[in-house]
């Protein structure tokens, strides 16, 4: 748990909710060949191809099937690399994923796959991409790049310096930490705005795309709506926009104007919190990370009418596939 007064030149981001839009490069130690290659039947008679692939000692098959290597054919007629777009349609693609017989297959320096297609389009395949698109390379081991954490000092906070801020150390520091705060920022609305597009476009919502408020929000002629972040009621570790289908991914807080007293910032790591939970009492994490349930918001209003919003079937805890946390809600 981190409880900090921020200075006014000082810009926490925060992934409170999710560590997400930010990829994470997974590097093979191993370089990695292919050997033959085979046409296979799946549903119908040699509409698949079955290369077997060597990294270090191990031999392992991959099933492709033809209609996947035709959809991602990367020949100018089938698709557009300026806009990354194909120009192939779907409607027929099963037909002209046809290959008159292993003559229009060849690798080459195990590492390139080519094919002649019957209708003389040539798709070449590298290793990696094929490898980066299987079942077999897909786990990312996310324990490497994420560092829980229980209670941070201040000498301990992931920080920048504005003035160096370099986008390469910022996605580090915050798939790491969850939180990066930024030093030095002007304490304008504008400056603030103009480092967040600097680090992803701004989500809008029915709040805004981006706002200023204030426990003074009514006497300073700023939008105000019926939430206790508007008051000066202390808040304790919660998160926020679970009512979005969109749930946001990175928050942004600056302080233009620091509190005489109190003020402080309590931030708690997420992911930490459900590991913990994993460990303790499997059966609740269990039905927190599969249990769909309704996040609302309801404002009553007064003379423009209220809001409502609300995200169904969404759970407390997101999962991805391999059970690596995605979401926090």
């Amino acid at each position: 748990m981190v409880g900090e007064n921020l200075l006014g030149n000082e810009m926490i981001t925060l992934g409170t909710i999710a560590r997400r839009g930010l990829s994470v490069c997974q590097r093979r130690g191993i370089a990695a060949r292919i050997l033959t290659s085979n046409l296979r039947s799946l549903q119908n008679a040699d509409d698949a191809l079955e290369i077997v692939i060597q990294q270090g000692n191990d031999k392992k098959p991959l099933m492709v099937p033809l209609v996947w290597l035709r959809d991602h054919c990367r020949d100018p007629r089938s698709y557009n690399e300026a806009t990354n777009q194909r120009k192939s349609n779907a409607v027929d693609l099963l037909e002209k994923a046809k290959v008159e017989g292993m003559q229009s297959v060849s690798i080459t320096d195990g590492t390139r796959l080519a094919i002649r297609w019957m209708d003389g389009l040539r798709s070449e395949f590298p290793i990696d991409d094929l490898l980066s698109s299987s079942q077999m390379d897909q786990r990312i081991d996310l324990a490497k790049y994420v560092k829980p954490w229980k209670q941070l000092n201040k000498e301990e906070l992931p920080r920048m310096q504005m003035s160096t801020f370099s986008m390469e150390k910022f996605a580090e520091l915050f798939v790491k930490y969850g939180l990066v705060i930024v030093n030095d920022v002007e304490a304008t609305s504008q400056a603030t705005e103009t480092l967040c597009r600097r680090v992803a476009p701004i989500h809008d919502t029915f709040f805004g795309a981006f706002w200023v408020f204030s426990n003074k929000t009514h006497e300073n002629g700023e939008e105000y709506h019926e939430d206790t972040a508007y008051g000066n009621e202390g808040i304790g570790p919660h998160t926020d926009g679970t009512y979005f289908n969109q749930t946001p991914g990175i928050q942004v807080f600056h302080c233009l104007h620091p509190a005489v007293e109190g003020g402080d910032t309590v931030l708690v790591d997420g992911f930490n919190c459900a590991r913990q939970l994993k460990e303790e009492n499997p059966n609740a994490f269990e039905i927190l990370s599969r249990r769909k349930i309704e996040h609302h918001y309801v404002e009553v209003g007064d003379t423009d009418g209220g809001l409502f919003s609300t995200s169904r079937e969404k759970s407390v805890i997101e999962l991805d596939l391999h059970g690596n946390l995605v979401q926090i809600r």
